[in-house]
């Protein structure tokens, strides 16, 4: 039986490498973005919107393709046989 000291060390470390991990996205993310700024200064950035567009909606249809499903129309109550 494991002692409580050390649970709490074991929930400390797990806390620690998550919040390694989300940092290091985020410094990846960063990067990325000031590579594509750096790449892309004085030209057009409408390809952006309509890729977080494209994404958001195919996001959507494959999340309404799970078994669990996905409220694309969520206020509106759709009753359906399953």
């Amino acid at each position: 039986m494991r002692t409580r000291a050390r649970l709490l060390g074991e929930a400390r470390h797990a806390v620690g490498a998550r919040t390694a991990a989300a940092l290091g996205s985020l410094l990846i993310t960063g990067a990325a973005v000031l590579l594509i700024q750096a790449l892309m200064a004085g030209r057009s950035w409408w390809w952006v919107g309509l890729a977080a567009g494209a994404g958001t909606f195919i996001h959507s249809l494959r999340d309404a393709m799970t078994r669990s499903g996905s409220p694309l129309w969520w206020p509106l109550r759709i009753r359906v046989c399953r």
